[in-house]
């Protein structure tokens, strides 16, 4: 695929027209922090050659949003750092992010626009265990235009147009499992049923078609894919699920074909006041976005585990929290499997987060958000790709942090971390890296109203 210039010039278009809008309207909230912070570790570039040493970083960090507009849903959040590393032999390293959700609906027209912009730091090679010196930015970036016909009071017809980019940051002598770049272009045509106020069905087709930067002899793969599927929607209270069946057919530009099942399931129940339950899974081929119409988002799904091709993915979500007016536990867990369809090669992932928050103000005069935390993290990966000789890999992070409020505006944080880490590369011993660090920085936010 050579490279697609069109929906660049569509961002600089839509960028334009966003801060036109954002000028024009009253009801605009946004924000500006600035925060530093400085590090001590004794593995400080968490390498198997273990070395101490310092970090220091400054961050500008934003936030914009619109509420209570009738034609425009803007929020916008970025976020721009520097580190720099007291050891020589680690490059300093600059941290750019934002993500952009803009919908666009003109209340006398049945007319839809939404834009998507993730711009996210991931790893530069997702098989290594370093954040540090081993990062790059991937953009993800997507304009779906739709529209809507009411047939009947209770049929509606919905017709989406979707182009998605995804582009990765040129790294010299970066092997194409880490490089590269993707367009997505869909067609959705939709029917929706409203049998009651509670119950939605709909009869839903996409056409795909997926096209990578690279050529074949680089190992990418370009593909079409017709998605057919019925969805059933229900709210009740304060529980919602989804849940969507069909089939996928792919073929891919050597004319190979195949099929798989299409399963998508979502439960979000709110228990009572203080507790929240959610579930998802998934099956199918992969894809850069995920749909979730139980909520009306369109969410970038993680792309850092593509192969350059089509590939087949299992996967399950599971999360629950508690929270009240002092205390907060969260909980979360996923399971994640790809399968090359055109290869051998297969991915499976697996990891868990855990968090307890404890305000302050319940022993002591301080801020309701001065807290402590604690939290945990494990994720682990088992790979069997072709031409990759790393064959598993872990990372497990465990932290306990105090935040403390001076004021609305000042605060300031401390935080004492152990990281554990673990690479198998086939045929050899399991290379062990664990480091220990103390974080200590100061944030100022400013907030116009």
């Amino acid at each position: 695929m050579k490279n697609n210039k069109y929906l660049s010039k569509i961002k600089t278009v839509a960028a334009f027209a966003i801060l036109g809008q954002i000028y024009s309207v009253h009801s605009l909230e946004y924000a500006v922090s600035v925060s530093t912070e400085t590090e001590y570790s004794d593995n400080i570039s968490q390498a198997l050659n273990s070395e101490e040493g310092d970090r220091l970083s400054l961050e500008l960090g934003f936030t914009l949003s619109t509420e209570n507009t009738k034609s425009w849903d803007i929020n916008l959040s970025g976020a721009y750092s520097d580190e720099n590393y007291s050891v020589d032999s680690l490059a300093d390293q600059t941290n750019k992010e934002f993500d952009a959700r803009v919908f666009y609906r003109p209340p006398t027209s049945n007319f839809r626009l939404l834009f998507l912009e993730s711009y996210t730091i991931v790893p530069r090679n997702r098989f290594a265990v370093e954040n540090v010196d081993n990062t790059r930015n991937i953009n993800v970036a997507t304009l779906r235009p739709s529209y809507f016909f009411n047939v009947t009071s209770g049929d509606k017809l919905n017709i989406e147009v979707s182009k998605t980019d995804l582009d990765n940051d040129e790294i010299e002598g970066a092997g194409f499992t880490t490089n590269g770049s993707r367009q997505d272009d869909e067609i959705s045509v939709s029917w929706e049923r409203v049998i009651n106020a509670n119950t939605f069905l709909s009869i839903v087709r996409n056409d795909v078609k997926v096209d990578y930067s690279a050529s074949m002899a680089e190992g990418a793969v370009d593909y079409d894919q017709i998605d057919t599927f019925i969805s059933y929607r229900r709210v009740v209270g304060m529980t919602q699920y989804q849940l969507d069946f069909g089939r996928s057919e792919l073929t891919n530009q050597l004319g190979q074909k195949s099929e798989d099942e299409l399963i998508t399931a979502s439960l979000g129940r709110q228990i009572n006041r203080t507790h929240f339950i959610s579930f998802s899974g998934r099956k199918g081929f992969d894809s850069l976005l995920g749909t979730d119409i139980a909520t009306e988002t369109v969410d970038v799904i993680n792309p850092t585990n593509e192969f350059q091709s089509a590939s087949k993915v299992r996967e399950i979500n599971f999360g629950y929290a508690i929270e009240d007016n002092t205390d907060s536990l969260s909980f979360s867990l996923f399971d994640r499997e790809l399968i090359g369809v055109d290869s051998t090669d297969e991915e499976k992932r697996q990891g868990l987060t855990a968090q307890y928050s404890v305000s302050m103000s319940r022993y002591f005069n301080t801020p309701l958000e001065s807290n402590i935390e604690i939290g945990y993290s494990l994720a682990k990966s088992d790979f069997s790709i072709t031409g990759v000789n790393t064959s598993a890999n872990s990372v497990e992070n465990l932290r306990l942090r105090y935040n403390h409020n001076q004021t609305r505006a000042l605060s300031y944080y401390a935080e004492i971390s152990r990281r554990l880490s673990y690479l198998q590369l086939a045929g050899l011993p399991e290379e062990k890296r664990d480091s220990s660090s103390i974080v200590i920085g100061v944030r100022y936010n400013f907030t116009p109203r």
